[in-house]
């Protein structure tokens, strides 16, 4: 709303933010060539790597991009820092920095050697999308480029040099010509560096200090004193016997992402990802506009806060007029101001006599409230920079000082207030998103003191009111129906899958009940064929024991003892048995003769 007259701005809190800052997890990912991590940078959408895989320039190494978010850029949800697309067609030198400029929409990669041709203070620069090489830009003798980062808010770069030119730090235009030496920083703890990152008046550098055995450090260089003010020790909590951190990047206001290279006891590498939120600074914008009238002329004013009022025509301009109807409207307090990240934010706004609020808006946005009953507005959570807005209209036009405010002419005043935002946005350049029904031609928008000309202002805006709302209800019931129509169709996939299930089910059952059927049938058979075996075996039995003739006894005195075995009075007729066998012929025994399946003399 009144970006043309308040800086907005976002930084760290100050040099205590660094303290007792903490790393934690985001995720992790294996190496494609079990390489190592060498810098990283952030788009709006991606996390990007590369992953140096070796000094040899005929080895290409590896970009890999992550989302950042857990949408993509059309709103689409996706699952957070998974991998979006490699490339492993280039080879980037030692790839020890990169930066992302939002301008060009391009990625600067600082090579830090040069192993390939004549890459000496030499820049690749990369697609961010295809994650593909584009071209090389020379901007240094006699060394090379060790880091690199963007600084959006003055829109000049920051370099660091290799030890060559003693680790110097420089800023550079976006022409990459030399704007300022800041001289040779100190890499100590460490022997070297790895990437930079600029936020506001802060350069955070990361000394090598893999190897040593004393963890890794990030060290904190103030631009405006030009010295390292701080050394910070970075706990990870990761256990291994080598961890290399890769240095920082910012991925959001005030938020922080740091990949560390692990080697485990067997070689392999894996690289994870850690996030850190600072301490941070927004900027809330705060402002009155009022609508006010000059015969037939209709302008605005704005306020900003600290008492310095614009008084803008409807196209932008600057109104110069007797200074009678110079007003506001109303108040607003307090003004513009910083708030830090986390924190709730409070305005309090009043109409002067014969004004009233005419709308509230946040970032463009009007906000649903009652106005004739609302004196603030609160901000809870700040997590970015944000406008509040409060427009002012007088209750009864000029012409009739005493006419009460109609809905037509609410109307009426809503649209000067869209207008007002185009104004705005012309004069400063603000790249902010339109609020609905912004759009509007100027035969629409203007306001005047006569009769007819007001009449068809209000009726024209009236109409399109009604085309609006008719509009809006269309599409509430287009996505209805397409919601009832969504639940048709899950409902018909569901009941097809669970008679789908049950017709397997059914399926199922029978084969099984098919397969006892057989079985039982079979044990039936083996039943029958087991009882007409039985059934043979005693049959022959039967006829073996009828069938025996007598001369299966022994011959000579034993055929004569076994014939003469059956005495008067025995117990038992005389048995024969299929071998020669006597008689058991004992005074008085109570024994009968038996079958022995051997030849055995009979027992005196």
């Amino acid at each position: 709303m009144c970006a043309a007259y308040v800086e907005t701005f976002a930084e760290i809190t100050g040099e205590d933010a660094f303290y007792d800052s903490i790393w934690n997890y985001l995720f992790e990912d294996n190496m494609v060539n079990n390489g190592v991590i060498q810098s990283i940078c952030a788009t709006p959408e991606y996390l990007i790597t590369i992953e140096n895989t070796s000094d040899d320039p005929s080895v290409p190494d590896t970009v890999s991009a992550y989302y950042k978010n857990p949408f993509d850029r059309d709103g689409n949800p996706v699952e957070q820092y998974s991998l979006v697309r490699r490339n492993t067609d280039f080879d980037w030198e030692h790839g020890n920095g990169m930066t992302y400029n939002p301008d060009t929409n391009e990625i600067y990669v600082a090579l830090y050697s040069n192993d390939a041709g004549d890459n000496e203070g030499s820049l690749y620069v990369m697609d961010p999308e295809t994650l593909a090489f584009k071209r090389k830009i020379k901007i240094a003798e006699g060394y090379n480029i060790l880091g690199i980062d963007y600084d959006s808010e003055n829109n000049v770069y920051y370099t660091l040099t290799n030890a060559d030119a003693s680790f110097s730090l420089q800023k550079r235009d976006t022409d990459f010509n030399l704007l300022e030496d800041y001289g040779p920083v100190d890499p100590a703890p460490g022997t070297n560096f790895q990437d930079i990152c600029v936020s506001g008046d802060y350069i955070f550098l990361s000394p090598l200090t893999y190897g040593m055995g004393i963890g890794d450090f990030m060290n904190i260089y103030s631009i405006s004193r030009r010295e390292t003010i701080l050394s910070i020790d970075m706990d990870m909590g990761i256990e291994a016997p080598f961890i290399e951190a890769e240095g920082v990047c910012m991925a959001h206001k005030g938020v922080f992402v740091c990949p560390v290279t692990v080697t485990r006891e067997n070689g392999n590498r894996h690289v994870y990802f850690f996030e850190t939120t600072l301490p941070w600074y927004f900027t809330i914008e705060a402002c009155a506009r009022g609508l006010s009238y000059e015969g037939e002329h209709t302008f605005f004013s704005v306020d900003k806060g600290d008492g310095d009022v614009r008084y803008l025509n409807m196209d932008g301009t600057d109104h110069i007029s007797s200074g009678t109807d110079e007003k506001i409207g109303g108040t607003m307090s307090p003004g513009s101001t910083k708030v830090l990240r986390g924190s709730s934010y409070t305005v309090t706004f009043e109409p002067d006599p014969g004004y009233k609020v005419a709308g509230i808006y946040l970032d463009r946005t009007k906000l649903d409230v009652d106005l004739k009953n609302t004196t603030s507005y609160t901000l809870d959570n700040i997590d970015g920079n944000h406008r509040i807005t409060v427009d002012f209209i007088p209750t009864a036009r000029p012409s009739s000082p005493t006419a009460a405010p109609t809905e037509k002419a609410e109307d009426e005043t809503a649209s000067v207030s869209d207008t007002a935002d185009e104004a705005e946005d012309s004069l400063s350049g603000a790249d902010m998103t339109d609020s609905p029904g912004a759009a509007r031609s100027e035969s629409e928008t203007s306001v005047t003191s006569s009769g007819a000309a007001g009449s068809q202002s209000n009726s024209a805006v009236s109409g399109q009111k009604v085309r609006r709302r008719a509009f809006v209800f269309t599409i509430l019931i287009l996505l209805i129906l397409i919601f009832i129509l969504a639940l048709v169709i899950l409902y018909g996939f569901r009941v097809r899958r669970i008679r789908e299930q049950k017709a397997m089910a059914l399926k199922k059952e029978r084969r099984l009940e098919k397969l006892r059927e057989e079985r039982r049938e079979k044990m039936r058979r083996e039943e029958r064929r087991r009882r007409k075996s039985s059934a043979a075996r005693s049959g022959e039995h039967r006829k073996r024991r009828a069938g025996t003739p007598a001369h299966s006894y022994g011959r000579g005195q034993d055929q004569q003892q076994g014939a003469s075995y059956q005495q008067p009075g025995a117990r038992y007729p005389q048995q024969s048995t299929p071998y020669n066998a006597a008689p058991y012929q004992q005074s008085g025994a109570q024994y009968t003769q038996q079958r022995y399946p051997y030849n055995a003399a009979p027992y005196q």
